[in-house]
């Protein structure tokens, strides 16, 4: 019976010191340093598939960077950080789990995750950052915790809780063919439709600002974008389809007065636009690459650059 015990002893001790060892390599994995009280994650060196962030890490500061392996990410508690690239091209990436006590994603935080579907924003998140979640070419799915004060989804789409911005719109949203941007929107996120899939028509009801640059536009590259409408006269900075290859009427507003450059650029289909009265310049290669439009003669009230 002594025997029995003795090899049962010796057994849960083998057990537990195995797996002791498994916790500790695991945790090597880890690479951090300190600032202050905050504990930055700034490399993992592990191959694992599905990937625990330790409880004390409070900021992620592109630790995971190309990792070929990672499935998945589950981050500790108190993450309440995300610095841009942190999650940069992770080829594999199916899932992240984000921290309930995470408040900021940076810019490009996501960048190159083209296997991830669904992301949801925690209640406490406060700031995202511009194209966070570009070239997750497979997003279908952004939800934001209920109770959150500074987010919400409509249309789909990822808005400020005071629907003054819009920030992403899923690439492979299926669930609509047509997206009205509300008159509240003031700014629109870079990239928040880049190669959309499915929207085939946009309204746009407000005067807002693309906050995109070169080739980050708002609505580059949209694959079935036939249609546009401006409700509103655009008085700001104008919004950008460029490469919407498909792309065949545009419908300005009377007030209307600049076609901004590269506006419309590489848009090959676009056959049908009207020109306001009021308009009165047409900027550098604001139609370049489109094909198919025949541009009138226009007098000497409008300049044409």
């Amino acid at each position: 019976m002594k025997k029995k015990y003795y090899m049962t002893f010796i057994f849960v001790v083998m057990f537990c010191i195995c797996n002791m060892h498994i916790a500790v390599g695991a945790t090597s994995y880890f690479e951090t340093k300190k600032d202050g009280r905050d504990i930055i994650l700034t490399k993992y060196t592990g191959n694992s598939s599905t990937v625990y962030v330790p409880q004390n890490v409070t900021i992620i500061n592109g630790a995971f960077c190309n990792n070929k392996h990672i499935k998945k990410i589950i981050l500790g508690r108190n993450v309440k950080n995300i610095y841009d690239g942190s999650f940069n091209n992770l080829k594999n990436l199916k899932s992240v789990v984000l921290s309930k006590n995470l408040k900021l994603i940076e810019k490009g935080a996501f960048k190159k995750c083209p296997k991830v579907k669904k992301i949801v924003i925690p209640k406490r998140c406060e700031s995202i950052g511009d194209w966070a979640f570009t070239g997750c070419t497979n997003l279908q799915t952004l939800k934001v915790e209920k109770g959150s004060k500074y987010f919400k989804i409509l249309q789909g789409a990822l808005f400020s809780k005071d629907k003054k911005e819009l920030i992403c719109y899923p690439r492979k949203n299926k669930s609509r063919k047509s997206f009205t941007v509300p008159k509240s929107v003031k700014v629109i996120a870079s990239n928040a439709f880049k190669n959309n899939c499915y929207i085939e028509k946009i309204v746009v009801k407000g005067d807002a600002y693309d906050g995109g640059y070169d080739d980050i536009k708002a609505f580059t590259g949209m694959k079935k974008l036939k249609t546009v409408i401006f409700k509103t006269k655009q008085e700001r900075d104008n919004i950008c389809f460029r490469k919407c290859k498909k792309l065949k009427t545009v419908k300005l507003k009377e007030g209307t007065q600049k076609i901004g450059k590269k506006q419309f650029q590489g848009c090959e289909n676009l056959v049908n636009i009207n020109f306001p009265k009021s308009l009165k310049v047409i900027e550098k290669k604001a139609f370049e690459g489109c094909k198919k439009l025949k541009l009138p003669i226009f007098d000497d009230n409008i300049k044409v650059n």
